[in-house]
């Protein structure tokens, strides 16, 4: 029986991941405050109060900070893994143009000759070749965008959209592969 859920990048898995690690992080700091508060106030009674509500203010704000910085480094790191998927797509255009290989230059020249053409008529290699350029260009631009965002939201957003490039480049590259060859064929 097939699989219906929907399949989650390595990077959204690796953030997920680490997500859970995060809030077993914030029990152990809840849990960290809450016996420092009370050691506090048995200790020294109403002056202990004044000190463990200190206490707790201050560790909220160290915990919820650290953890705001581990969530920012996961999301880059989940960008740049995400940027991979796309980078392997381009690294097979890349070989396929390039390649001397014999099995390379048979399938570039003599099954799929129109996929080097950028003004094809098959529109499927016109789209890829522009989905490839405008890739590049983003992925050149990407560690900039990624280091020069400071939330959460943003970098989720900037996620999903690496996620979103990488599926929708290989699946522009496998339809512009398949209907050159038919283009040649036919």
């Amino acid at each position: 029986m097939a699989d219906d859920r929907p399949q989650l990048s390595h990077s959204a898995v690796n953030h997920t991941t680490s997500r859970r690690i995060t809030a077993r992080g914030h029990l152990v700091a809840l849990l960290v405050l809450t016996v420092v508060s009370l050691v506090l106030v048995r200790a020294l009674g109403v002056v202990g109060v004044l000190l463990a509500c200190a206490v707790v203010v201050v560790g909220t704000a160290l915990v919820l900070r650290r953890d705001s910085v581990h969530e920012l480094e996961s999301l880059r790191n989940s960008v740049a893994l995400s940027s991979t998927d796309v980078s392997v797509v381009l690294d097979d255009w890349e070989t396929f143009r390039r390649s001397h290989a014999p099995e390379h230059v048979r399938d570039r020249e003599v099954h799929r000759p129109t996929l080097l053409d950028p003004a094809s008529e098959v529109s499927s290699v016109r789209r890829f070749h522009s989905a490839a350029d405008a890739c590049e260009q983003f992925l050149n631009e990407l560690p900039d965008r990624a280091r020069e965002l400071t939330d959460v939201s943003s970098l989720t957003a900037l996620l999903t959209e690496t996620d979103q490039r990488a599926v929708a480049l290989s699946s522009m590259w496998e339809r512009a592969r398949r209907d050159a060859a038919e283009a040649r064929r036919g």
